[in-house]
């Protein structure tokens, strides 16, 4: 079996770090760990786990760094993973029970974002055969991309694989972790640095301009989008993701047929299905706000076929049968989304609401019972909210 070395970056992961060794032990080879100046124990808990542990001082590039971790590995592939990722251990068995195959150059693999709301996967390329031609470009949001596409040009015969199922699982995506450790303001500073001498980019440009529509600088983010658009015709993965965030913002400035028409853009390119599951839940959410409650329906029901696992997809799916009336359904998608989720206490909410609905009233306010102690439990004042509705109602539970 071909060996797998595992390499990663790391600074001030103390916290994190921990789980993510948990799930590689006895997963992989060979452990390299480039640490860029921690502050905390992360060197320790990587050299308690047995990792080749090395120092670099931080060059604001993740390149560089990447770089500098995977020239150190001797294993036959290399695996790419941070402190804020796990992997998924029965996906990842399968995947490398396929790393023998001599044409193998390299496997895009899917990763479950947990903060990412409606955009809960992306594909991205992390495990990769160990040749020197190999290496990661661009300061931010870093890929190995170009060095395989220049490989397979010289030799044909090197395949790239998507790998269909998530094997890797990444919690750190959050905008409060974001802003807590300041990286939204640095990544901006640095995609800006890069795209001055890189206008060409669409897939900075793309990635730039929805870190902007997040933070709010909606003019800043839709000169950058649409500048990756105007890039020749960018990559359908970059092309679909221009036009998602186009849509994002079109809509948050109130222009909700702009919107619905960048969906339905988005979702003519031939990407992955999993990854049009943001544009078919939003698509479903604006027909329904504006009453086309059989079109919302429509999107909420591709969503769910796209990813029948993501709850997002089955709230959307809900709340339009319920607009048009199919109780039954609505019941069955939250009582499903629960089943992934029992902790979500919108979902009981959403629940109850439907139940009381169709008159099963003893079922219906134990949801809301669930509902109250969830977001008591979160400390959201949506717990206050919703017992007051109740109340008015003359429900007192």
């Amino acid at each position: 079996m071909a060996n797998v070395s595992l390499c990663m970056i790391v600074r001030d992961e103390a916290e994190l770090l921990p789980r993510c060794l948990a799930s590689v032990k006895d997963q992989v080879d060979e452990l390299i760990v480039l640490d860029t100046g921690s502050r905390d124990r992360t060197p320790d808990i990587a050299t308690e786990a047995g990792a080749n542990l090395l120092h670099t001082d931080w060059a604001d590039d993740f390149s560089a760094a990447r770089n500098q971790a995977i020239a150190a590995a001797t294993g036959d592939w290399i695996l790419v993973l941070d402190a804020d990722e796990e992997l998924i251990p029965e996906a990842w068995t399968e995947l490398r029970s396929q790393l023998d195959q001599p044409e193998a150059l390299a496997f895009t693999v899917l990763r479950e974002e947990t903060q990412a709301g409606q955009v809960p996967y992306s594909r991205l390329s992390r495990l990769f055969r160990n040749r020197p031609e190999i290496r990661f470009q661009r300061p931010y949001h870093e890929l190995v991309d170009d060095s395989l596409l220049a490989l397979q040009q010289q030799d044909p015969n090197w395949r790239v694989t998507a790998w269909p199922t998530p094997v890797i699982r990444h919690y750190g995506y959050g905008r409060d972790r974001l802003q807590q450790r300041g990286t939204a303001e640095r990544m901006r500073r640095s995609l800006e640095t890069w795209l001055a001498d890189h206008p060409e980019d669409a897939y900075l440009c793309s990635k730039l301009g929805g870190l902007l529509v997040q933070e709010g600088d909606l003019k800043a983010a839709q000169r950058w989008l649409k500048q990756g658009l105007k890039q020749g015709r960018p990559e359908p993965a970059v092309r679909y993701e221009l036009l998602y965030h186009l849509a994002l913002l079109e809509r948050r400035q109130g222009d909700v047929d702009a919107a619905i028409d960048r969906y339905q853009a988005a979702l003519q390119e031939p990407v992955d299905a999993i990854h049009k599951l943001g544009a078919w839940v939003n698509l479903s959410h604006l027909y329904r706000d504006r009453g086309q409650v059989g079109l919302a329906y429509d999107a909420a029901r591709q969503a769910v076929a796209a990813a029948p696992s993501a709850t997002v997809a089955l709230t959307a799916w809900g709340l339009a049968a319920r607009a048009i009336s199919n109780y039954p359904e609505a019941i069955a998608a939250y009582q499903q989304a629960l089943q992934l989720d029992p902790n979500d206490p919108s979902l009981y909410q959403n629940l109850g609401a439907v139940l009381f609905q169709v008159g099963q009233l003893e079922a219906s306010y134990e949801a809301f019972r669930q509902a109250i102690a969830g977001y008591e439990q979160q400390g959201s004042p949506e717990a206050q909210r919703l017992a007051l509705r109740l109340q008015a109602m003359g429900i007192r539970l």
